[in-house]
């Protein structure tokens, strides 16, 4: 059995509390990973975890601080991440095709090591709460299915799909969401045939999956245009919401970033200089946007969550930024 060593190390102390009173800031940047891009940031109440190529960084949100948690030496560099929402757990996917599973906020060694692949993690994803709870982890065409009560790979729900695999999402309405350069599947627990296959013209930038049904795929294409459609094929009626909500030329379009909160729609866009943007849409009423909150950076990555009664958005850089934005609708913009 191979044992791994982590570099565990406390870095630059930075207040992330002043923007959760009323009077403070609407958007704060710091940069914990030195010019490295952000590739991922993951939000779940006051925890918020920021990988670069080279490291996974926690930053208590309640509390002042900026500590690394997963710092790996060697080449077992992190490819991917996936922080439960149900249960204190973190998970790290390695350059290597190892799964590291930390305990939530905890400067500590992993309390769980697995090897899945021979090949880079591309992506995880976590479903599911307590003894149900299962790990979604994608190499290349497949995807591996983990028991996270057992950490014990379960073999006859190895999936597969017909393009590398650029991102999971699984909700808690039992669906996962796999996206492919052009194509995104949708599989049913406990199911390794998809329930939904849905192909595109344009090169698939983002999707998600709603919280308020557990149903409904929205899906960025790179002509930024945003399409709206029930997951599985038995109704596959797509609308095409208000035109091109994701405004911008195909050729300055990098990514275009969402992700959904309980009410509405979260979406980040690049601008033509080194800034970017965070606009809230109700899902229900797309034609009518929140306020957009500027950055002075490009983006990379997003994630969502409420701490402290603030809707707030955090922003993944391509130089090392980590901004929180909070989300400002329309009538708290106009003091209503």
């Amino acid at each position: 059995m191979k044992i791994y060593l982590f570099l565990l190390s406390v870095v630059s102390m930075t207040s992330l509390t002043g923007m959760f009173d009323g009077e403070g800031p609407v958007v704060k940047t710091f940069h914990p990973h030195a010019g490295n891009s952000v590739e991922q940031v993951a939000l779940s109440n006051s925890d918020l975890y920021t990988r670069s190529s080279r490291s996974v960084k926690y930053h208590p949100l309640v509390g002042a601080g900026d500590v690394s948690i997963a710092r790996v030496l060697g080449a077992m560099y992190p490819t991917a991440m996936s922080l439960s929402s149900e249960a204190p757990i973190l998970h790290v996917g390695t350059q290597e095709g190892v799964v590291q599973e930390f305990a939530k906020g905890i400067e500590d060694a992993p309390i769980n090591t697995r090897r899945l692949f021979d090949s880079p993690i591309t992506s995880m994803a976590t479903q599911g709460a307590e003894h149900l709870m299962r790990l979604y982890a994608a190499s290349g065409k497949k995807i591996k299915v983990v028991d996270l009560a057992k950490m014990e790979e379960m073999r006859s729900l190895e999936l597969q799909v017909e393009e590398p695999v650029r991102g999971l999402y699984a909700n808690n309405s039992n669906v996962l969401v796999v996206r492919g350069k052009n194509t995104v599947y949708a599989f049913e627990r406990d199911k390794t045939k998809p329930e939904g296959i849905h192909r595109f013209a344009q090169e698939v930038v983002a999707v998600t999956c709603t919280k308020f049904d557990g149903q409904t795929l929205l899906v960025a294409t790179k002509d930024g245009t945003l399409t709206q459609l029930n997951y599985s094929n038995k109704s596959d009626v797509r609308n095409k919401i208000a035109g091109r909500l994701l405004a911008g030329e195909a050729s300055q379009v990098r990514d275009r970033i969402m992700s959904i909160s309980d009410d509405g729609l979260i979406v980040v866009e690049d601008g033509t200089d080194d800034s970017s943007s965070v606009t809230s849409y109700g899902i229900m009423d797309e034609t009518n946007p929140g306020v957009g909150q500027s950055i002075s950076h490009r983006a990379r990555s997003l994630s969502y969550d409420v701490v402290r009664g603030e809707r707030v958005g955090v922003i993944g850089g391509d130089r090392g930024q980590v901004s929180l934005v909070k989300i400002i609708d329309e009538d708290r913009a106009a003091g209503g």
